[in-house]
């Protein structure tokens, strides 16, 4: 019996629920304010339409900027002004600290073994990679650096 009464009262709370939030939602006011005029009839794609034209403006300049280039000096230079824009916009590098590599195991295979090891690219904060490394010595080692 106490079992039907609290069905039968989560149900009723459930539809009423339902019902309040129905109504609220028929008689809420429209917030649309880009609603009406002809010029807003795509406003959900106006950031990304303005980004690519931003992007396209830039790319552009680039382009104009690369075909000035006729010496081997003009091209460090402007590698060097690039580097150092890319530097400052991500608020410079981390200070290099040691790599503290471990190798934490290995597997053999016919030719080459693998490597499995650990080092920190900034203390306390760990990369996993696997180096291949081939048994004859003719070939250079390749490895593989694993995302978390």
């Amino acid at each position: 019996m106490k079992r039907q009464i609290s069905h039968l009262i989560i149900l009723s709370l459930a539809l009423a629920l339902l019902a309040a939030g129905r109504t609220g939602a028929q008689s809420g006011e429209d917030l649309n304010v880009l609603k009406g005029s002809a010029e807003f009839s795509a406003s959900r794609e106006m950031l990304s339409r303005y980004l690519m034209k931003l992007g396209l403006y830039q790319l552009e300049e680039r382009e104009r900027h690369i075909a000035q280039l006729s010496t081997k000096d003009e091209v460090i230079r402007r590698q060097a002004e690039v580097r150092e824009r890319i530097r400052s916009s991500i608020g410079g590098l981390p200070e290099r600290t040691p790599l503290n590599p471990k190798v934490v195991g290995t597997l053999e295979r016919d030719a080459y073994k693998i490597e499995k090891v650990i080092f920190e690219s900034q203390p306390g904060l760990f990369v996993t990679a696997n180096l291949y490394l081939p048994k004859t010595g003719l070939s250079p080692p390749i490895y593989t650096c694993l995302r978390r």
